[in-house]
């Protein structure tokens, strides 16, 4: 996709081309997934990319076709469609329309670009980013929903090459087939001190965290996945499957999972072909009558109840200086980044105040600054009590205080709603005339009670 938006007509078929031999020994481990696949694919490569450059008409023939196949292909499997061979036969026959209609109306080469930046598109959808190459992503973050109708789909990053770190998706859905993940749907690089809290769905490879972790690379480590997960085959609480090389260490699920077809389930990994698993931890009472692991091995794992859950004890091998925190007895561990509704950052068990966190906000959404802002608001074992240092947090939570969803964060609205539900309102008493009706997403008691609770973890 990347490639149809930033190349010229020209370039761009050449490499689509290149893509396309390449493509054609994609299988299940995922494109070019293995040894023999890279080997093959390169050989293609260069066959096609020889042919695009020598022969103008050869090579848009041939790249209509590999993209009508993409394209047809994508939308039988988009329409729920399981016959191998009418996916096939569909891919093919649109193959042979573009490829006619490139000959006989020569086909302009911004359609052709157009074409390939939604073929590409169409495979992989993240959050924040569809494919991420080499290179680190660090201190980022998406929230709100991510639908596809494909695969490799990510609340954060589709396809994952390079290092995610400090990194979440937070509140929300996550939906595709294959490869669905709350933070990653496909991770062939590394991914630490991150987190996801989505509700996630999805038929095969389907994580709370991660879809399908394959990396070389030491896999996953000191993270963590909250929401709900719903799939038909390798369902996991943190990763749907877990190859062999890809490690799992100091992580821990805490959200529901359910199997909605006869494939492999697991509290944490729905399917596990790693070795090397240390300190992995699941919740035993949001996940009743279910092994930890699907199937493959289950080494490096401890079950916690609900209330274990929130003992710094239980949870061995996590580091509590740093990068974990924990509220002993009101919270399951976290980390001391991404947004929260501590606003004034204090260090005692009540973290999360009406009269203080809950009036910063209001005043911020009023549009208040300095002293206005803060007088009066901090809390007593505050640690963020610099009205500068506060209104630059705001600013990078600004997105998570729109409560209601309507697009926008007010105070008459979703301030209210805050300090409601950091004074313990419920149900009606909640909502009543605080949320934004017409164009809100979140405007039930239930829906606005689950998004604030991600806030005070």
């Amino acid at each position: 996709g990347i490639a149809g938006i930033v190349f010229s007509g020209t370039v761009t078929r050449r490499l689509t081309l290149q893509l396309a031999g390449a493509g054609i020994v994609s299988g299940d481990a995922g494109f070019l997934g293995n040894a023999l696949g890279w080997f093959i694919g390169f050989g293609l490569a260069i066959v096609f990319g020889v042919i695009a450059y020598l022969y103008y008409e050869v090579s848009v023939i041939i790249g209509m076709m590999a993209i009508g196949f993409v394209l047809g292909t994508g939308v039988m499997v988009a329409f729920g469609v399981t016959w191998s061979w009418l996916i096939v036969l569909s891919g093919v026959i649109l193959a042979v329309v573009l490829s006619v209609v490139a000959i006989l109306g020569e086909l302009p080469m911004v359609l052709l670009t157009v074409l390939t930046a939604l073929a590409g598109a169409s495979t992989m959808v993240g959050g924040l980013i569809g494919n991420r190459g080499s290179g680190t992503t660090d201190t980022t973050f998406a929230i709100g929903t991510v639908t596809a109708t494909g695969d490799y789909v990510g609340g954060l990053i589709g396809f994952n090459s390079g290092a995610i770190k400090k990194s979440y998706a937070n509140t929300g859905t996550v939906s595709g087939n294959d490869r669905v993940g709350g933070l990653v749907g496909n991770n062939q690089g590394s991914i630490e001190t991150s987190y996801a809290i989505k509700a996630v769905t999805g038929i095969n490879f389907v994580g709370g965290l991660v879809g399908q972790s394959a990396t070389n690379s030491f896999g996953v480590r000191d993270c963590y996945a909250k929401g709900s997960v719903t799939g038909s085959d390798k369902v996991g609480g943190l990763i749907g499957r877990n190859e062999a090389a890809s490690n799992i260490a100091r992580c821990y699920a805490s959200g529901t999972v359910t199997l909605s077809g006869a494939g492999s389930i697991g509290a944490l990994v729905g399917d596990n072909q790693a070795a090397a698993n240390a300190s992995n931890y699941w919740n035993t009472s949001t996940t009743t009558g279910l092994p930890v692991i699907g199937t493959g091995t289950a080494g490096g794992t401890i079950a916690l109840n609900s209330v274990q859950m929130k003992q710094q004890a239980s949870f061995a091998g996590f580091d509590f200086s740093s990068p974990w925190r924990i509220d002993e007895a009101l919270s399951e561990p976290y980390f001391n980044f991404g947004g929260t509704l501590d606003i004034d950052h204090s260090v005692t068990q009540q973290k999360y105040d009406a009269l203080t966190d809950g009036v910063l906000a209001v005043r911020y959404l009023f549009g208040l600054t300095g002293d206005a802002l803060v007088s009066g608001a901090l809390g007593n074992t505050a640690t963020r009590t610099d009205a500068i240092a506060i209104k630059n947090y705001l600013d990078a939570i600004r997105p998570l205080l729109d409560v209601d969803g309507s697009g926008n964060a007010y105070a008459l609205t979703d301030g209210l709603l805050i300090i409601r539900y950091l004074l313990g309102l419920s149900g009606d008493a909640l909502i009543a005339g605080a949320v934004d009706t017409q164009n809100g997403t979140r405007t039930t008691a239930l829906k606005v009670q689950n998004y604030l609770q991600s806030l005070v973890p």
